[in-house]
Order: structure tokens, then sequence, then C-alpha cells
């Protein structure tokens, strides 16, 4: 959509009313907060139910669940973990194809199906106490999470205004944090009512349970549209507008930034150069973060003893503190760039990471070693949502759901790994694993030290928002000195004409 149709510009020489200047106002308040589209809405509640029913089987029950299954066998934990994540990556780009060439909603609306089936696959699986059946159920499992965050991501990445998806995003990976308190609230009542104790049965009912809760938020995906990025958001408005103010009236939004067509580095254009370092850095990353993160619940349980309820109270002060990490992140972005921000905060959460390693190694406080343990894991966790931001930022809307299923790329070397990191617990021990995370991690963040200098801050990312031809109020009298000499200079020049006009009758 152009503004050549809208905008009458500064032609007509006319001074505004108040009226006028009452509308400006509001257009200009209208459009520094832009409507939200429904979708927006919708993903963030989806976000919220489902991480709240997910988290509450997933983050520490489930493995200790298949440790006790499988009579206290690390290795066990890591397949089924694997299973999940190779089901999700052979879904994931099939669906990213599909949902960038034909409709995202229709992609999101077959993940409401997979889910439904994976809930009851559960449910058979904790009645039979199968490791079949349960690794059957997992698998489909992935299969949900590839179709659905392939297509639901690009979907939100849709629907929200160019140079505010950090924000989004942001707002989105909170929610996130704050499903994962409320699962392990929720577990945490549970397991204080059946008596505190790590067995098969209450374990059992934990993910059955859990599993349950995300019922609703299966449903609302029935409720998504891809039409509503268009009629509910500013979005096709400022991305898909040829519109951008001075000299680049027929550039697109995407095009925006010149430099991202240059050569940079290995002759790669920047358009490619950053999508590809920064799913990279993911990739890596999650192959660090699978190798430990399933085998935090059994630390907890076979090193420092805990029980049910003292594990569940971690992982909610984990996210309770993500929550806050995540927004101050977001925040200092807007300072210092995405990527920057990203590898300070991952650096310190190493360095929390190998202090808790040395912290049980020297037998200090298990306190102390489990608020290492907290802290590490909100600080890892809270910028996720920059970099997402950044690479939905420089990819076309077109090929959005082919970037957003690279995430199953992360996930499923998250999931591989979590394979390699139970046949080193069982060679090396548990702390060896971790120390090979943080190398991993740290690894991870070379990549991003790349564009680190090429990353600006995400203002410069702004769409322009259109004015409609009005005129800014702190404007108004400068335009009317101007208005009032073209009027007299107006004057004056017809005056000319007529005075030629006498003199050539007479």
């Amino acid at each position: 959509m152009s503004l050549s149709n809208e905008e009458s510009s500064l032609a007509e020489p006319l001074l505004p009313s108040q009226s006028t200047v009452n509308d400006q106002e509001d257009d200009r308040q209208c459009d520094d907060n832009p409507p939200q589209s429904r979708n927006v809405r919708l993903t963030l509640i989806f976000t919220l139910l489902a991480f709240a029913g997910r988290s509450m089987w997933n983050q520490s029950v489930l493995s200790t669940y298949v440790f006790l299954l499988r009579h206290n066998d690390v290795e066990a934990v890591g397949f089924i973990t694997a299973a999940m994540g190779l089901s999700q990556l052979v879904v994931s780009f099939p669906v990213g194809f599909l949902a960038d060439r034909y409709r995202r909603d229709t992609m999101i609306k077959v993940a409401s199906a997979i889910g439904i089936c994976s809930i009851s696959l559960i449910y058979v699986a904790i009645l039979k106490d199968s490791y079949v059946w349960l690794t059957l159920a997992l698998s489909v499992w992935g299969a949900f999470w590839g179709t659905a965050n392939t297509s639901l991501a690009a979907l939100f990445a849709d629907s929200i205004p160019q140079g505010e998806r950090s924000k989004y995003f942001t707002q989105r990976a909170m929610l996130v944090n704050t499903g994962a308190m409320l699962g392990p609230t929720t577990a945490l009542i549970l397991f204080a009512l059946l008596g505190d104790e790590w067995t098969l049965q209450e374990c059992g009912l934990v993910i059955t349970v859990g599993n349950t809760l995300c019922f609703p938020a299966l449903l609302m995906l029935c409720l998504f549209d891809d039409d509503a990025t268009e009629s509910d958001s500013v979005i096709e408005r400022v991305e898909e507008s040829q519109i951008i103010p001075d000299s680049e009236a027929n550039d697109t939004i995407d095009d925006e930034h010149e430099d991202y067509n240059s050569s940079d580095l290995f002759g790669l254009p920047k358009y490619w150069m950053i999508p590809i370092l920064i799913a990279t850095a993911d990739v890596i990353s999650g192959l660090g973060s699978g190798m430990s993160v399933r085998y935090f619940p059994i630390f907890f349980v076979t090193n420092l003893k805990l029980s049910p309820v003292n594990v569940q109270v971690l992982y909610i002060l984990a996210s309770l503190s993500g929550i806050c990490f995540k927004y101050y992140a977001q925040r200092a972005s807007k300072s210092w760039g995405r990527c920057r921000v990203t590898v300070f905060f991952k650096w310190i959460a190493l360095s929390l990471m190998l202090t808790m390693i040395l912290s049980y190694h020297l037998l200090w406080p298990t306190w102390f070693t489990c608020a290492l343990f907290v802290l590490r894991t909100s600080i890892m966790n809270s910028t996720t949502p920059l970099t997402k931001s950044l690479l939905m930022d420089v990819v076309p809307k077109k090929s959005r759901a082919k970037w957003s299923a690279l995430e199953s790329v992360s996930m499923f070397s998250w999931s591989g790994s979590a394979a390699l990191g139970g046949v080193l617990v069982g060679l090396k021990g548990i702390l060896f694993n971790f120390i090979i995370t943080a190398l991993i991690q740290f690894l991870a963040t070379l990549p991003l030290l790349a564009i680190v200098t090429r990353d600006p801050v995400e203002e410069e990312y702004r769409a322009p928002r259109p004015n409609h031809g009005r005129i800014p109020p702190q404007q108004i009298f400068s335009y009317a000195v101007v208005q009032v000499n073209d009027v007299v200079e107006e004057e004056h020049l017809s005056e000319q004409k007529n005075s030629l006009k006498g003199e050539k009758r007479l």
C-alpha cells in the first residue's frame, strides 16, 4: 500500500483549524501506540497456558520418572529426549515450507490435532508404566512442537510492526517463565499432598495432570487467523508499504537498510550473514544445553538429596528471576544492541555455572549451590527473545516460517546431545558433563561476536509511521508563516498578471 493516494502532503495552502490540530494529536498518539493484532494477544495467552501445563511435567518430573522407570539408567533419559527432538526436526522443515507457501493458521490447526493425540498417548504410557509408549508419546509431542512453533513464531512476527519485535518477543518469553513458574507451583502442591517422595506413582500423576492442563492451550490454536495480520494490525501498512520518507519513497521496509545487501563477512551479504550466524549460535548453544538440562533434576535428587518440593521451589525461583532478567536484557538492548547484551549475559551465566560446579566439589553449603543454579539458569535463558527478534527483523516476511524451522534444528541438537550427555554421565560423572556444557556454550557465543559491531540498536529498524499528510502540532506556527508568505506571493503574482493584461488592452 502506498501513501500516494492518501497524502495531500503540504500542497494546499490552508492553515489548520483547532479541530484538525486535535485530530493530529490523536493520530500521533495512535501511530506511537499501534493497535495490537489479535494474533499477538492469542499467542501470548497460548504461551502462558501451554507452558504452565508443560513445565509441570517436562522440567524436572519427566527426567526423574524415566530415571526411576528404567531403574536409575541415566542414558534412558537422554534417548527418550533425543526421540522427541528428532521428531520435531523431521516435521518442522516441511511445515515451514507449507506455512510460507500457503497459510500459517492451517498448520497451527493441524498442530492442535497432533497435540491432542500426544496427550492421549501420554495417558496410555503412564497407565502402563511403559517406556516404549512414553517414547512414542513424546515423539508425537515433538511433532506437535515442530508444527506449532514453526508456524506460530512466523505468524507472531508477521503481526508485530518492525522495530518492536524484541518488546513482544520478550513479553512472550516472560510469559514462558511465568508459565514455567505456575507449573512447578502446581506440582509442588501435588507432591506435598502425596507425601513428598520420588516414586513412579507420584511422578506419573503429576505428568498426567500437567498434560491435562495443556488442553485449553491446544484448543486456542484453532482461533488463529492469517488475515488478522492485515485487519487488526498496522504491520501490513508499515512492512509491506512502499513508503519510506523523503527520497526512499519507493523502497520496501525489508530493503530499508541498504547495507544489508552489501557483502560482508566471508563474502556473504548481511542479509544472509546475520541469520546464518544467529542460527549457528543457537544450534551450538542447544547442543551444550541439552547435555545438562535433563540431568539437573537427577543431580538434585542423587547428589544434593533434595525432595520433590525443594526441586520445584528451585524451578519456581529460576522462572521468577528469569522474568526479571529478560526484562532488563531487553531494556539494555535498546542502548547496547541485542548481540552485545546476549554475549555479555551468556558469559556471566557461564561463570556462574563453573562456580556452581566448584561449590559442589568443595562441599560448600547446598543452598549456595542451588542459588548459583537459579541465577545461572535465569541469566542464560534471558537473551533468547533478543536473538529471535533480531532474526525476524533481518529476514523477509515470506521466509520467516522457514527460518523459524531452524529452531527445531536447535531443539534436535539439544535433544540429541541429551543422549550424549547420558553417556558422559555414565562414563565420567555428572560434573564432567556440566563442564563440557559450559565449554560448548562459550563456543556458541563466538558467532555472535562476529556480528556485534554489525547489530544496530533496534530503534534503527523501527518503521516510519505515515502521518497522512498532517502537520505535527509543534510545527504549526512555522507552517502558518510559510503559508501566509505563499498567499502573499500568489496575490503579488496575480496583481502583476492583471497589470500586464491592462497594459496589453491599452
